[in-house]
């Protein structure tokens, strides 16, 4: 039962992430999403985002171009905070 609990509580605190989605021949975006909605401040969905997109790029030899992102910090029963990060591969 303890189990159960820690799976169900650890899952529900995790982090959400799209994983990298191509939006255009060389434009990639890829959202993250706080696990716990409390007051969780969106910068660190922000550096979430710039580390998968990083090791997306890195396994292509290339390197993270900021198109644009975006980000929300938490608000208690209202919303998770959020990041959203469009990006290129560049050498």
């Amino acid at each position: 039962m303890r189990l159960a609990v820690l799976v169900i509580g650890t899952t529900i605190l995790s982090a959400c992430s799209t994983g990298v989605v191509q939006t255009d021949k060389d434009t990639y975006i890829v959202s993250e999403k706080a696990g716990g909605c409390g007051f969780a401040s969106g910068g660190g969905q922000v550096a979430d985002a710039y580390r998968e997109a990083n090791d997306f790029c890195a396994a292509r030899n290339l390197h993270v171009e900021t198109v644009s992102s975006t980000s929300r910090n938490g608000v208690p029963f209202a919303h998770c905070a959020d990041a959203t990060l469009t990006f290129r591969c560049v050498p």
